[in-house]
């Protein structure tokens, strides 16, 4: 048993490292922020009991949804911040063009 150990399907949580710290070193704050910690802590927390059947855990059924999660967010998120980012200009050129149309009626 020492020389040929079980396998633990929750050791391969340490390849989150990576994206993790890429997260943490990020610069921009974002308001997407709070549902990536959540993703990322949820799925670095060992979830070993309770035992289903055989060697199957919550953690071999709620980890991988969590993983699903994690990635739609990280394929939706620049496109909704695209869109934000879309409206902001829009509201911005709506707003200078009424303030350059208050600034004619002075005239």
């Amino acid at each position: 048993m020492i020389l040929v150990p079980t396998i633990s399907f929750e050791y391969r949580m340490v390849h989150l490292y990576l994206p993790l710290l890429l997260f943490v070193a990020a610069h921009e704050p974002r308001r997407s922020d709070p549902l990536f910690v959540a993703l990322f802590g949820l799925l670095l927390v060992p979830k070993g009991l309770p035992i289903l059947f055989d060697d199957v855990n919550v953690g071999s059924i709620v980890n991988p949804l969590l993983l699903a999660v994690l990635m739609t967010a990280v394929v939706v998120d620049p496109a909704l911040d695209e869109r934000a980012r879309q409206r902001l200009r829009a509201i911005a050129a709506i707003a200078h063009r009424r303030r350059s149309l208050v600034a004619v009626d002075r005239l």
